[in-house]
């Protein structure tokens, strides 16, 4: 391949990881969905998605979850593959990567009852190591983001705010009652902050600025 072509097949890998990531939120949500459609009396409003992640149907939410890992992983690489940005492009890279080492290991030990036994304390540090590094990758993310356009730096400092003071509320004070949505919610605007950076992936891809 000469230098002429280098950047027409950089865009296209650009384009195909874009591709990716955003397939992955889709069926993510989907995973979500069928799974309160099979599992017997599951109430999205006040059974977390966690609860769907046990019994014979559980391979359902397992590979939603880990589709949108490798939905995560192709975003990171498409990432490092744009040109633009500085040090916290990169961070941000490896962030997602961190993310994603996070969602595969809460599919492989989410068959848990409980906080008792190991996979209960690995679900539980799995979700305030994903709490953190959200919020750090929204926020890195964010501010590499202003100079590309205004409306993505402040969707994603609002998801970072958003994210920061759902996830102490979601944790700790969220009655039972309505756990399961506020959870849904919470996943919902990550996905959704997802999506918004594929978007972005997918138009510097098809050749534009983002803007």
């Amino acid at each position: 391949m000469d230098e002429s072509s280098s950047p027409r097949e950089g865009s296209r890998l650009v384009l195909a990881l874009a591709y990716i990531a955003l397939a992955a939120c889709v069926l993510v949500v989907l995973s979500d969905v069928i799974g309160w459609l099979v599992v017997d009396r599951h109430n999205p409003i006040t059974e977390t998605i966690s609860t769907l992640a046990i019994g014979k149907y559980a391979w359902i939410q397992d590979l939603g979850l880990d589709i949108f890992g490798v939905g995560l992983i192709a975003a990171a690489i498409a990432l490092l593959r744009w040109d633009f940005g500085g040090w916290r492009r990169w961070v941000s890279a490896a962030l997602l990567l961190l993310i994603a080492g996070v969602i595969f290991v809460i599919s492989e030990y989410n068959q848990y009852r409980g906080y008792d036994d190991f996979g209960g304390k690995v679900h539980r540090a799995c979700s305030f190591s994903l709490y953190a590094l959200v919020f750090l990758l929204a926020i890195f993310l964010a501010f590499e983001l202003r100079e590309i356009g205004r409306r993505y730096f402040l969707f994603s400092l609002s998801f970072a705010g958003l994210w920061l003071v759902g996830g102490p509320l979601f944790m700790f004070l969220v009655p039972t009652t309505v756990d399961g949505a506020v959870e849904r919610l919470l996943g919902l605007a990550f996905v959704s902050w997802v999506a918004m950076l594929a978007w972005l992936l997918l138009l510097i891809g098809r050749g534009g600025d983002g803007r």
